[in-house]
């Protein structure tokens, strides 16, 4: 039999209609339910290549056919330019709609909880420096949706257009498009809270000019013997993992010795037996943002950053937030060696630039270890090289940095941590039922394992060490499977060894990112002369914190609003 006339043979259609439906309902019923698992995944993607395989068969079989006695009037020449057109259209249609389908339901199920601003800043970040392991299923998942629903949609306009249905079914096919899409987008509108964010991006804020400090009008006083300062920031590292016992959510202990370690030093927590940290607050629940509160004592405020201020070129000059007088500037004036130290590409949503830009920091990421011999050029894994590899390496950069003989600031990030399920490295154990918490485990023990050694060293004495998550995990699915979204989540944090001068009482305090800048300084022993910088607060100091005058909810509202001063002092101009 002639491949034509397979092709229009009753039993061929009939078995390729049942096909096809069976996999249109696969599609849309994993849409509908969310479903996000790796099973799931890869049916959905043999869902769409197998009918995309089928639709070029048919596509194919249509070409090679033999072809049909021509009509070569105007009348015939507009009606296949239509025809052209349609056939064009409607599968282009279908597969713009299939994507924003997958992308809204990507995004709920894995950033369920993060601002829609803080997703329109990343969706503007240059992905330069991206863990591409991170985002590999769902690009791949989207190019074969989108090529999958083409071939469908065109299949069925090509079949159906030898019977002069092909105008009937562009509507029934575009209504069914659209009944698919209209539940999800206003899903995603209410779990990202879009009508919130446009309402509060069109008030003002005062918050501004009513709290804010510059650290360039504060008679800030070192002490005679400047402490060095070891600041590392925790890859997603928050309270949750700890158990419920120590003021965690988890039914037994993730992580054991970053606990063991808070609870021996400082927390702010009221209970020697119970963990405290700050919260996240809106334009501090993602790297950057966290980076930037916590050494300016400034969120990052998504919502009013301009595309070109924050993701045009990133370069050494200071570029990024020019206004802000950070932690690594007054370091600076004060004769600091600074070293800001990553696994990954400092260029990633300008990391290098702020640091360069306030402070001077010597920037080792993931293309100095190269060019210093640590790892060979080819090797790259997660988002560079892993934890386990930076600590080391870390090791050689701060000893060299103590031995200049000048006061210092060593500034580390984290990453096997990060999102989704974290990087399972050679130290890692098979411990617990998700790999996510195995990571966190694994980074407990390492970074603790690292504090072990910073003790043995002579600059010990003399140094004070913070160690803060960056901001609370955007791991939605994790959270959905331990039951925190509902916990009162704060980021892990503590302080050791800070300057003897400092008086601690451990007095409950409410804090966030934000305080962080001047408590900082003030382990470090420097005074503070109304014990505010930024919008943070010194958390020794009996002055209240934000969290605690506003309330989280308040000053998270306040802090998406606009605000003349941010605008027009902090994120573009410098003093």
């Amino acid at each position: 039999m002639k491949l034509k006339n397979i092709r229009h043979s009753k039993v061929f259609r009939v078995i390729f209609c049942l096909i096809t439906l069976l996999l249109i309902a696969l599609f849309a019923f994993s849409t509908i339910q969310g479903r996000t698992n790796t099973e799931d995944s890869f049916l959905r993607i043999a869902s769409y290549v197998s009918a995309g395989l089928l639709g070029l068969l048919l596509f194919l079989s249509r070409m090679f056919s033999a072809p049909e006695q021509e009509d070569a009037s105007p009348r015939s020449r507009k009606k296949t330019v239509f025809f052209v057109l349609r056939t064009i259209f409607l599968p282009l249609l279908f597969s713009v709609i299939s994507i924003l389908i997958f992308v809204a339901r990507y995004l709920q199920e894995n950033f369920q909880g993060v601002p829609w601003g803080q997703l329109l800043y990343h969706l503007h970040t240059p992905l330069e420096g991206t863990g591409i392991d991170s985002i590999k299923e769902p690009l791949i998942t989207g190019i074969v949706i989108f090529a999958a629903s083409f071939l469908i949609t065109l299949l069925f306009v090509l079949l159906l257009h030898r019977k002069q249905k092909d105008r009937r079914f562009g509507l029934i096919w575009s209504v069914f498009a659209l009944i698919l899409l209209t539940p999800n987008l206003v899903n995603f509108w209410i779990d990202f809270e879009i009508g919130d964010y446009l309402k509060f991006t069109s008030q003002k804020s005062t918050i501004y000019e009513d709290y804010y400090v510059d650290a360039r009008d504060t008679n800030l006083t070192f002490p005679e013997t400047k402490r060095n300062l070891i600041y590392i920031f925790l890859e997603s590292m928050e309270l949750s993992y700890a158990s419920k016992e120590v003021g965690g959510n988890m039914p037994e202990n993730y992580i054991p010795e970053f606990t063991d370690l808070a609870l021996n030093n400082i927390t702010f927590s009221g209970d020697d037996s119970k963990l405290n940290g700050p919260y996240a607050i809106n334009g501090a629940t993602f790297t950057m943002g966290g980076l930037v509160a916590q050494t300016s004592g400034v969120p990052l405020n998504e919502n009013i950053v301009s595309n070109s201020t924050l993701n045009s070129t990133w370069s050494s000059e200071n570029n990024y937030l020019p206004g802000v007088y950070a932690i690594g500037d007054i370091l600076q004036d004060q004769g600091y060696n600074q070293m800001f130290m990553i696994g990954s590409d400092g260029n990633f949503a300008g990391r290098s630039s702020y640091f360069n830009g306030h402070g001077n920091y010597k920037v080792f990421d993931y293309y100095s270890a190269v060019d210093a011999g640590y790892i060979d050029s080819d090797y790259y894994v997660w988002w560079g090289y892993e934890d386990s590899k930076l600590i080391e390496y870390a090791k050689t950069e701060l000893t060299d940095l103590a031995s200049k003989g000048e006061p210092f600031n060593f500034t580390m990030l984290t990453a096997d941590s990060h999102f989704v399920n974290g990087y399972y490295c050679d130290l890692c154990r098979d411990e617990f039922s998700l790999q996510y918490s195995d990571v966190v485990a694994c980074s407990s023990r390492q970074i603790t394992s690292f504090l072990s050694w910073i003790r043995e060293q002579d600059f010990y004495d003399n140094t004070t060490i913070v160690l803060c998550g960056d901001h609370c995990t955007m791991d939605s699915v994790y959270l959905e499977k331990t039951n925190t979204k509902d916990f009162d989540r704060r980021m892990y944090f503590t302080i050791v060894n800070p300057d003897p001068s400092v008086s601690y009482t451990n007095v409950y305090r409410k804090f966030t990112s934000l305080d962080m800048y001047p408590t900082t300084l003030a382990a470090m022993g420097v005074t503070i002369p109304g014990d505010r910088l930024g919008l943070g607060t010194n958390l020794f100091s009996s002055t209240s914190t934000l969290a605690e005058i506003y309330g989280m909810d308040d000053l998270n509202t306040e802090l998406l609003r606009d605000s003349k001063l941010y605008r027009s002092q902090l994120l573009y101009s410098s003093r």
